[in-house]
């Protein structure tokens, strides 16, 4: 499962959890419920208190630092293709995907930094 992926890092990342979020969206929670409820049919030890502890970790993340790993959009996909006068398709989301992640690391705050990292990314062809 994927939580006994992230048991074997040091630290659980806003970017880990982000990532987690995102990918599981709805089902995040439910997941993350039956990690724990699988590593109770392993023997009482590390195992087992390692699920814990990262399930711990993400609901920790997901209802005290929702913020952290699911920031408030700064631009939408009508404004992306505003900006950078694009038509609508799979380019835009990934644009949203890449701004989303940023916001995350911290890299961009407010909308005015949104709008320079969109133009630089297709600016340089990251996208």
């Amino acid at each position: 499962m994927r939580i006994g992926n992230l048991t074997s890092a040091e630290k659980l990342t806003d970017r880990a959890a982000w990532r987690f979020f995102r990918d599981l969206q709805d089902d995040a929670i439910d997941l993350i419920v039956l990690s724990v409820t699988d590593a109770y049919t392993y023997p009482k030890g590390r195992t087992r208190t390692l699920h814990k502890i990262m399930a711990n970790k993400l609901l920790n993340k997901f209802y005290r630092q929702k913020e952290k790993i699911i920031p408030e959009k700064l631009l939408n996909g009508f404004e992306i293709m505003k900006i950078l006068k694009i038509p609508e398709g799979p380019l835009v989301g990934k644009i949203l995907e890449e701004l989303e992640e940023a916001q995350v690391l911290k890299k961009i705050k407010t909308k005015n930094e949104a709008k320079k990292f969109v133009k630089n990314i297709c600016k340089n062809k990251k996208i």
